[in-house]
């Protein structure tokens, strides 16, 4: 089974033909000791069936549900390939965690993604 689900900020959206590709930016966390964990960008595809239930722009914060893919090119006689995820789904990310306000009673969203 390949299946991907995977949490983020949307980066250089772009459509082609009522179809959107984007960079998904992902945040690791720290390590037992504090420091940070690798973080990355993966590409991310639609399609005419995907469900896209946001508005993607710069810096929104996503959940991608789909399966990778990988393309293959050539170009100037040097064969290349990338990872990509083909989407089922596009959500608005409500993984962060909330905590209340102590002043005023509301919640607060703390988000801990750097970027």
């Amino acid at each position: 089974m390949n299946d991907i689900q995977l949490t983020g900020t949307v980066f250089n959206v772009k459509e082609f033909n009522s179809r959107k590709t984007f960079r998904l930016g992902f945040y690791n966390g720290k390590n037992a000791k504090g420091e940070f964990n690798t973080s990355g960008y993966i590409d991310v595809k639609t399609t005419s069936k995907t469900s896209v239930e946001v508005n993607l722009t710069d810096r929104t914060k996503v959940a991608v549900k789909g399966f990778l893919a990988c393309d293959y090119w050539e170009h100037q006689g040097k064969k290349y390939s990338q990872l990509n995820i083909v989407a089922s789904s596009v959500e608005p990310d409500y993984s962060k965690p909330v905590k209340q306000n102590d002043d005023w009673g509301e919640p607060v969203i703390s988000d801990g993604i750097p970027f």
